[in-house]
């Protein structure tokens, strides 16, 4: 049986939103460890000397891929988007260089955290979960059962509105009753809820800047080793503050 290091991931100050997951018999008889702890700077060793020329060499990368998903939040497919040109980096300025807020540096810290602790605990997959997801004991049970039966490296189980998942390229886990959807681009949807494999948290340390929020990084280590980036399809579980049932921690 695979090791499965369960992570909740809570702003501090919306901490008590994990409760029901934790006092419901969504998370009994299972372990798990929480991360809410706010840290007051990033580790001076972590950071780069030039992080707008890190920030531009990941971009260089990934930028296209995330102007794709941005096509894909919007519903094409993904013969539709082939079909257009190359998009101009400088055409979207949210891709340009800009420094962390304090927020996004604890989310780094936090998720990384998470990661670093699941390599030490010798476990096979680590599983995020952030304060926001909406889950209950079947939507777990189903996701435990596609880690159990999968070989992928990074599976989104949360979803976000809008992102488009060709049915005519969906593979089922007969184990789990989960559609699983490999995104041509390799993209991240949400951080709410996602596994990643030992092997994926290694790479993703081997070349750890924290310049850039946790999505990102993870949209940087996917396509730098190419990764496949799994999506399911029928989400287990969905993402709260995406679907406006609570506040993000943003607000």
């Amino acid at each position: 049986m695979k090791k499965i290091h369960i992570s909740l991931i809570a702003y501090h100050k919306l901490w008590n939103r994990l409760a029901g997951l934790i006092t419901s018999d969504t998370l009994s008889q299972l372990s798990f460890s929480i991360y809410s702890e706010e840290p007051h700077l990033m580790v001076a060793s972590h950071l780069p000397v030039s992080p707008e020329k890190f920030w531009n060499k990941y971009i260089a990368l990934i930028g296209q891929y995330m102007i794709n998903n941005i096509y894909l939040l919007n519903g094409l497919s993904r013969s539709e988007i082939l079909s257009k040109p190359p998009g101009q980096i400088s055409n979207y300025p949210w891709l340009s260089y800009r420094a962390l807020t304090t927020g996004e540096k604890s989310v780094v810290h936090k998720h990384t955290s998470s990661y670093i602790d699941s390599l030490k605990l010798g476990c096979d997959y680590v599983l995020i979960m952030e304060d926001d997801v909406i889950i209950d004991r079947k939507g777990l049970e189903s996701i435990l059962s596609y880690l159990e039966n999968s070989n992928g490296d990074y599976i989104d189980f949360s979803g976000a509105n809008g992102y488009y998942c060709d049915p005519n390229q969906l593979s089922l886990c007969s184990s789990s009753n989960l559609y699983t959807y490999k995104n041509p681009w390799p993209s991240t949807r949400t951080g709410c809820c996602y596994a990643l494999s030992s092997s994926f948290i290694i790479d993703f340390l081997s070349v750890f800047n924290p310049i850039m929020p946790q999505d990102w990084l993870l949209n940087y280590s996917l396509a730098y080793f190419k990764y496949d980036s799994l999506w399911i399809h029928n989400n287990p579980c969905r993402h709260g503050s995406e679907e406006g049932i609570v506040k993000s921690w943003r607000s």
